[in-house]
């Protein structure tokens, strides 16, 4: 509500009000209903406004009930090289589909400290690290999902292996939401990168969408 400047005059008003809303706002929010009161100074309502909001017919779309196909890459760790990523998609709703992702490493990791940031639509919308012996979530917005880097038994050996990534995601998640880059590192006792992970998912090709 903007600053109003008195007295105002029997007559034609101007009430401003400012709207700042995400580009990234879910589906949940984006139908909206505000009253705006003002009371006088004998305590009398002066104005009285319903202000309503709800998605145009050309706006987003959100994903219902759906896969989200997944992609990776391996970003170039010193110590490691991955090499797999699967499964190759995940299913919206219900419980958290488990990625797995194998690499080669050419040392023995006795300790590590994981980062995970996500990014929606190139824009951040969660991060968060921790040592790698206990699970690390990351929250998207609106509790439309988490992305948690699973606990890692220590040592790791030198030779293959194997990082989870629990995904879960609403039914109902934003189409903003659902092409999503997560970079994910492991920096090892050392201070060095031990594994490097980008995990991508987007809108699988057939899934259903709703306005």
């Amino acid at each position: 509500m903007k600053a109003v400047s008195f007295p105002l005059k029997a007559g034609s008003v101007n009430i401003p009000v400012d709207v700042k809303v995400s580009a990234l706002i879910p589906a949940s929010l984006a139908i909206t209903a505000t009253h705006i009161e003002a009371v006088d100074q004998n305590g009398e309502s002066a104005i009285c406004l319903d202000v309503n909001t709800k998605k145009a017919a050309e706006m987003d779309v959100t994903v219902e009930a759906a896969t989200l196909a997944v992609s990776w890459g391996d970003c170039g760790a010193k110590h490691a090289t991955v090499t797999d990523l699967s499964p190759t998609s995940i299913t919206t709703g219900g419980a958290a589909t488990t990625l797995t992702g194998t690499g080669t490493l050419d040392e023995d990791v006795t300790s590590a400290t994981f980062t995970a940031v996500v990014k929606a639509s190139g824009v951040k919308v969660a991060s968060c690290s921790g040592d790698a012996t206990s699970d690390i979530v990351c929250t998207l917005p609106a509790g439309v999902g988490t992305i948690t880097v699973k606990a890692v038994s220590f040592p790791l050996k030198a030779g293959s292996v194997k990082i989870p990534v629990d995904v879960k995601v609403s039914a109902l998640i934003p189409a903003s939401l659902a092409i999503t880059a997560t970079h994910i590192e492991a920096v090892d006792q050392n201070g060095e990168s031990a594994i490097c992970l980008d995990v991508n998912t987007k809108k699988a090709a057939e899934m259903d969408v709703v306005v």
